[in-house]
């Protein structure tokens, strides 16, 4: 789950801030940039269990068994990337929770004072040096309360992951340092909350069950905060290096 969770952040964080650099620095006011911002709050009130769906669909049916016609046609019929993997899953979790991060970093590119650009460009600065060199570095903490939303909101997700990799019980598992190359995306994997779901509302004995449930909704709880804790740690790290350099 956190290899998931970290494979989800470094594919949506890049991603959602670029597009948001894109409608507030360079788009122009429109009919299409307001579209797009339409279609960016609606995404946000999806159900999570369309978009796994779409995941099941898209990466894996199409793209994944593409994939397996043009390097792996070998284990055919058996699939290698055309089956629910942590790859899927941390794409689809990056789907569910772009919109997030696209919101939060406009919101944190408004909140740098226009006269610092026009400053900026005053000096000499190009539009992508004054992005690079003033506008995101006073952007940062915003981002970066954009990615720990983000994380809140994929840890905690079950439902798409059901459909995209999430199993009860495997054995080979997508981090492996026994193996090279260390992690295998194309592998199923187990979730905390599926194994809460599994053990509360499909055990046979749910009474018996009712211990491990709670530990386990536990585990499940301090691994979220420490990610959580973990970025905000990096927020205030970043915070403070922008004060002492201002």
């Amino acid at each position: 789950m956190v290899i998931m969770t970290m494979i989800m952040s470094i594919m949506v964080v890049p991603f959602g801030v670029l597009a948001a650099l894109y409608l507030k620095e360079y788009a122009k006011p429109g009919l299409f940039v307001s579209l797009v911002r339409i279609a960016v709050n609606n995404l946000a009130g999806v159900p999570s269990i369309v978009f796994g769906v779409f995941g099941l669909s898209f990466f894996c049916y199409i793209v994944g068994a593409q994939i397996d016609e043009w390097f792996f046609s070998a284990n055919l019929p058996n699939p290698t990337y055309g089956k629910g993997g942590i790859l899927w899953a941390s794409l689809t979790l990056a789907l569910l929770t772009l919109p997030v991060v696209i919101v939060a970093t406009e919101e944190a590119l408004s909140a740098v004072p226009q006269s610092m650009r026009e400053g900026s460009y005053g000096c000499g600065a190009t539009r992508w040096q004054t992005i690079r060199r003033v506008v995101l570095p006073r952007a940062m903490p915003g981002i970066m309360t954009g990615m720990i939303l983000a994380i809140a909101r994929g840890a905690g997700e079950v439902a798409p992951l059901m459909l995209v990799g999430a199993v009860k019980l495997t054995q080979d598992l997508p981090v492996d340092l026994s193996q090279a190359p260390f992690l295998f995306p194309e592998r199923s994997f187990m979730h905390l909350g599926f194994h809460i779901y599994d053990l509360g509302f499909q055990s046979q004995d749910s009474e018996a069950a009712r211990p491990m449930v709670y530990a386990t909704t536990l585990l499940l709880i301090a691994i979220v905060v420490g990610l959580n804790l973990g970025a905000i740690w990096i927020r205030a790290r970043l915070r403070k290096r922008f004060e002492a350099a201002r």
